[in-house]
């Protein structure tokens, strides 16, 4: 996939041409012309062009960088006009903030952004639900509305939905959200309008959540607000709504993060106070579950080996730049966002793989920094596009799976896809950390591999970390991972496929749940996994169809094709009118059921052309339109159902004209949605018409009419088969600007 954008503006022309397919090594460490390959995976060789930047700045799943020319570029996350480009539209591309030029200061929060120009004039844009936009009103805006009665500005912060100012003279000004009394001016008001802190005046300020803190004009640190954790740094845990002395003095500049803060003194010395659930601190020392907590009400020392000249935090970590041009990183760091090239949780600070550091800046998830000729390289979660690379991990449109064009079924995981293929060949993709792809190996791939060894199959299907095969001979192989006895024998994973032994009895059907699966055979179900020591009878007979998840199973049985359910029932997964766990099978009541699926706490039946659901409705995952648990069978607002695909967050249904319709959680682009919203009813995919279809983690993958493959949601792993997965090396931010 080639992305490519030209713009023109004034005297500075701005490019961009990236290439932001992944490869997975060849023999020999082999690649691409342009690429190299570091951790068996083939990435850009060129280092990012110069970009015209003078600063960036993070914010929750959204970035933005000011250029040389003053105006504002962002990228990422976008569903409250957040990129300030007038629309709501992700873009993991840099667009331009409409109308803002000569400014000097950028911040980011969770779902808005606001700028100062040099002419001391504040302008905010996105999210206003607490009059965080400070223009007087509570309306959301996706281009920049200026900040009422705000002059003379010298330096901005941007917390969870509230801002403040500083304005000539030191005078501190706050607005947007007030209920812990961030915003300083003793009182618990929310204010849509900047709101004066009286006798206070200050030279820096930082904010997070719902904490401030700001440096005096005499040096001395003073923090407001939330202090659950003890973030304020005054030895207790009570908030503030106005200015409270830390007894920090001589103090440099400060940063708020997600219940701590951190601020150095005029010798560079780094001092923080709060939360050390990650290591936020940076002394050593990490929150351990069970065991006395390292949080501290009193600011600590954190172990940073160099002089300190500027400070970040963000919601889990913190970063810190030296009079050496470095950046230091601790913290969470599930997605590299410490940019160290690992995933490795940090409790004291670390030396990134940044050099040459003029300035950066870090968001909930990533961490972004500008060298000295201008170009802009970031680290971290790129679900929504927040690295700037084109190349955003999550995909909320099909995308198609590259070198699929003779797919006749789909089979999806927890973090991989599979597809029967040609002449009945299995191809996999996606996450293979236990073997989960069956290629041989234990790498991931972001493109199909083939299963080694397998054919004429009829049916896959995938669990979290493993996946089964039945063939048109009734046999059933599977491979991954084995730690819940998944693949039925032997002690250890397997990267290729092992028969399971059912005694050579003729396997009907095949159904796998997450570290479960079941065969059916003639009309009795056989299971192995979790809560199985070996493949065990169900005692059911008459049997013609059945689910199986973490902990229950579902069956169709009888004359009348009833459901019943045994296991777990803590959500009202089994149906039967209470939440009480049964050892024997329970009615739901439901008859004529000709399909049934379980995922988690969850169950979905089809009766002829309409479904129903129960169990857990946290975020509309029953698709009632609700949120609320359902101990017994609920009906769906669809009709014409001729499929059901449930997956871990998402539920999907085919319908009988080829249409998909998903509900559920939808953060993650898993509904279909473009925009990322979630849908307690039925939501139909655009333009999509499929002949199969299956939903798993937080990703769905269908055949289309033409044998071609689209899957869409999550792409972390290479899920989505479309050639990108997440990496954990920086990466560069595809802006480049010629000189003027």
């Amino acid at each position: 996939m080639r992305v490519l954008i030209l713009m023109l503006l004034g005297s500075c022309s701005l490019s961009a041409d990236y290439t932001g397919t992944f490869y997975k090594c060849g023999e020999g460490d082999s690649c691409p012309d342009g690429y190299v390959c570091k951790e068996q995976v083939c990435i850009p060789t060129e280092p990012p062009p110069p970009a015209c930047s003078s600063s960036v700045a993070g914010g929750d799943a959204h970035a933005c960088a000011i250029r040389g020319d003053g105006t504002v570029w962002c990228w990422g996350r976008n569903d409250f006009g957040q990129l300030g480009d007038g629309a709501i539209a992700d873009s993991s591309l840099p667009v331009q903030v409409a109308g803002l030029t000569d400014v000097e200061e950028v911040r980011g929060g969770p779902l808005f952004t606001c700028a100062r120009t040099t002419g001391g004039l504040v302008s905010c844009w996105g999210r206003n639900t607490m009059g965080q936009l400070g223009d007087g009103t509570k309306t959301d805006s996706r281009t920049p509305v200026q900040v009422q009665n705000l002059t003379g500005v010298t330096a901005i912060a941007v917390g969870g939905e509230f801002a403040c100012a500083i304005a000539t003279g030191g005078a501190v000004s706050c607005w947007g959200e007030n209920n812990a009394g961030q915003l300083g001016d003793g009182t618990m008001t929310n204010r849509s309008s900047p709101a004066p802190i009286a006798g206070f005046a200050a030279t820096a300020i930082a904010a997070q959540n719902d904490t401030t803190c700001a440096v005096g004009t005499d040096g001395a640190l003073s923090c407001w607000g939330a202090n659950n954790e003890g973030q304020l740094g005054i030895g207790s845990l009570v908030s503030q709504p106005r200015p409270m002395a830390t007894g920090l003095t001589n103090i440099g500049g400060v940063t708020v993060g997600g219940g701590f803060t951190c601020a150095f003194d005029a010798g560079g010395s780094v001092f923080c106070s709060g939360s050390n659930q990650f290591g936020n601190l940076g002394i050593g020392t990490t929150n351990v579950y069970n065991q006395p907590t390292t949080n501290s009400m009193t600011f600590v020392q954190a172990q940073l080996p160099a002089k300190i000249i500027e400070l970040m935090g963000a919601e889990d970590h913190a970063c810190a730049r030296d009079d050496k041009a470095r950046l230091w990183c601790w913290g969470a760091n599930p997605d590299g966002r410490l940019g160290d090239g690992t995933n490795l949780q940090r409790n004291r600070p670390t030396l990134s793989q940044f050099t040459n550091v003029a300035a950066a800046g870090i968001g909930d998830g990533a961490t972004c920094a500008v060298d000295e000729v201008g170009a802009i390289r970031c680290a971290g979660d790129n679900a929504r596009g927040q690295l700037g690379d084109g190349r955003a991990t999550t995909k909320g449109s099909p995308q198609r799976v590259l070198a699929i064009t003779d797919a006749t079924t789909v089979g999806v995981g927890g973090s991989h896809s599979c597809a029967i293929v040609g002449g009945g060949a299995v191809k996999c993709w996606g996450a293979n950390s236990e073997g989960q792809l069956g290629d041989g190996t234990f790498l991931d791939s972001a493109t199909p591999v083939a299963v080694i060894g397998l054919s004429s199959v009829k049916k896959v299907r995938a669990g979290t970390d493993h996946t089964c095969a039945l063939t048109t001979a009734g046999a059933v192989w599977c491979w991954g991972d084995n730690g819940d006895n998944d693949l039925s024998s032997g002690s250890s994973n397997s990267s290729t496929p092992r028969p399971v032994d059912l005694g050579g009895a003729v396997v009907s059907d095949l159904v796998v749940g997450s570290e479960t699966s079941c065969a059916l055979i003639a009309d009795t179900v056989k299971c192995w996994g979790r809560n199985f020591t070996g493949i065990q009878d169900s005692g059911q007979t008459g049997v013609t169809a059945v689910a199986t998840a973490s902990n229950h199973t579902c069956v169709i049985a009888g004359a009348t094709n009833a459901v019943s359910c045994v296991g777990h029932n803590g959500n009202g997964q089994l149906g039967n009118g209470n939440m009480l766990d049964q050892t024997m099978f329970v009615s739901t009541g439901l008859t004529n059921a000709t399909e049934i699926q379980a995922r988690y706490n969850m169950t979905c039946a089809r009766t002829g052309a309409t479904v129903s659901c129960w169990g857990a409705g946290a975020e509309g995952r029953l698709g009632t339109g609700n949120t609320q648990d359902k101990d017994t069978p609920q009906p769906v607002a669809i009709d014409s159902v001729a499929q059901i695909a449930m997956g871990w967050d998402q539920e999907c249904v085919r319908k009988t004209d080829g249409a998909v319709w998903c509900w559920g959680p939808g953060y993650q682009g898993n509904l279909g949605d473009p925009t990322y919203q979630s849908h307690a009813a039925p939501y139909q995919v655009p333009n999509l018409s499929v002949t199969d279809l299956s939903s798993g983690g937080s990703h769905v993958c269908a055949v289309k009419a033409d044998h071609t493959v689209v899957c869409w949601g999550a792409d972390y792993d290479g899920q989505l088969g479309d050639g990108v997965h997440q990496s954990l090396g920086l990466t560069g931010v595809a802006m480049t600007c010629d000189a003027p």
